[in-house]
C-alpha cells in the first residue's frame, strides 16, 4: 500500500500498472492517472486500519492528502489486496474524496 502512495507521488504509473489484476486492472486508464498524479502535490498517508489478511485476501483503510490546483484535500479508500503467487497485488477499492 505505502509502496503504491510513493509511486503515485513520482506519477511511476508503470509501478501502479504492475501491481494490480482483476477489475482494477481492466479499468485503469494510464494516461489519466499520470496526468492527474503528475498534477497534485502530495502532503500524506495515513492507514486508518490495516486487519491480519484472511487466506490470500486483504484490505488496508487509509486517507492521503494531497494538493490540487491550491486546493487541500484527502482522499479516502478502502483498498482489497489479494496474494497470487506469494505477491499481493491492488484489485478493487471504495474512495471518497474531500476538499
Amino acid at each position: 500500500m505505502r509502496s503504491r502512495y510513493t509511486a503515485y507521488s513520482l506519477a511511476n504509473i508503470p509501478y501502479i500498472q504492475k501491481t494490480m489484476r482483476g477489475k482494477a486492472a481492466k479499468n485503469y486508464d494510464a494516461q489519466s492517472a499520470f496526468t492527474w498524479a503528475s498534477s497534485v502535490t502530495w502532503l500524506g498517508l495515513i492507514i486508518i486500519d490495516a486487519p491480519k489478511p484472511i487466506g490470500k485476501k486483504g484490505t488496508v483503510t487509509f486517507s492521503a492528502r494531497f494538493s490540487e490546483q491550491g486546493i487541500i484535500k484527502n482522499m479516502d479508500e478502502k483498498s482489497k489486496f489479494e496474494k497470487i503467487k506469494g505477491e499481493w497485488f491492488y484489485v478493487d477499492g471504495t474512495t471518497s474524496s474531500t476538499a
